[in-house]
């Protein structure tokens, strides 16, 4: 089949098995949706902007699988509320500075940048899960081992229902500080860091045309230490924003966007979608981690080999 706009050639089946492994990837790491998207497009052959469809996709896949993590309350509303709010911000400017600095179409230096990014996070994601701290009794330890037994026991009885009674709940809020509980552990955060971060998030995730999920998870999985069980559903909220509003941005500057493209990613991310969520609480902590690590070191990796082959286009 051929894609005009991104001047493209795929045939049906191969675009709705890449939407699904999208889908299903990203669903249940929350990293990697852009990245997998991207790759997908450079292998077809795209020579457009890859952005406003990597968006496109990483929207609709969030806001398909959003619907089990609310339903378990594995969403942390009020973190993914404050991301937002620096977020705004920062789209805002680095879709502009998308457009001066990358044009609207795609380049080499686009993708470097991309791979370099997901290099760095995934390393780290990855490497951090054979530290210490996964020995030590600290909050994240604790909230990991109730959240995972729970699980276990809940497979046994089929009592699911239970499940979304030990999710996420606000203990305290203040402008200062909040604190929440998961899984009978609770922990406390600072919502202006959270908004700075959101802040330079939304910048970076604009600008290179990513749902911003690799740098929400880092912050909130490898700053903040939280859970992934609750990481994910969390970073996929804000995800939809930050995804959506770079989208709106994109279209506004006068981006093209090869709609029959997306039409057909759509079935598979949204069956993918679908499917993620309903299993990822069955996947331990430390895999979790280590299957987002890995996931974005290969597209990092495979990101800077193609940069090294993709002249820049105007």
């Amino acid at each position: 089949m051929h894609y005009p706009v991104a001047g493209a050639e795929a045939g049906f089946l191969a675009t709705l098995a890449a939407g699904f492994l999208i889908g299903a990837a990203f669903s249940t790491l929350s990293v990697s949706g852009a990245a997998f998207t991207s790759l997908f497009q450079t292998l077809i052959g795209v020579t457009t902007a890859l952005q406003p469809i990597n968006v496109l996709s990483t929207s609709l896949a969030a806001l398909v699988g959003l619907r089990t993590y609310l339903r378990e309350r594995r969403v942390a509303l009020p973190v993914a509320a404050f991301l937002i709010a620096g977020v705004l911000l920062g789209v805002l400017l680095g879709s502009r500075t998308a457009v001066l600095a990358f044009g609207r179409s795609f380049s080499g230096a686009y993708l470097a940048v991309m791979g370099t990014i997901a290099l760095l996070t995934g390393s780290y994601i990855a490497a951090h899960t054979f530290s210490g701290e996964w020995h030590r009794e600290g909050p994240l330890v604790r909230m990991v081992r109730r959240f995972e037994g729970l699980v276990k026991e809940l497979r046994r009885t089929g009592e699911w229902e239970k499940l979304a009674e030990s999710g996420y709940s606000t203990v305290h809020a203040s402008p200062r500080r909040f604190t929440f509980a998961f899984a009978g552990e609770t922990l406390s955060l600072s919502p202006v860091k959270l908004a700075l971060g959101g802040a330079a998030i939304g910048f970076v995730s604009s600008l290179f045309g990513i749902g911003g999920g690799n740098l929400f998870l880092f912050l909130l999985a490898s700053v903040y230490r939280l859970p992934m069980h609750l990481v994910v559903g969390t970073t996929l909220t804000a995800v939809l924003f930050t995804s959506l509003w770079s989208c709106a941005n994109y279209l506004l500057l006068g981006m093209r966007v090869d709609w029959l493209l997306f039409l057909n990613l759509a079935p598979g991310l949204v069956l993918g979608a679908l499917l993620g969520p309903r299993y990822s609480k069955f996947i331990p902590e430390l895999w979790l981690r280590r299957l987002a690590g890995a996931a974005l070191v290969f597209a990092g990796v495979y990101m800077l080999h193609r940069a090294l082959q993709v002249p820049a286009l105007s």
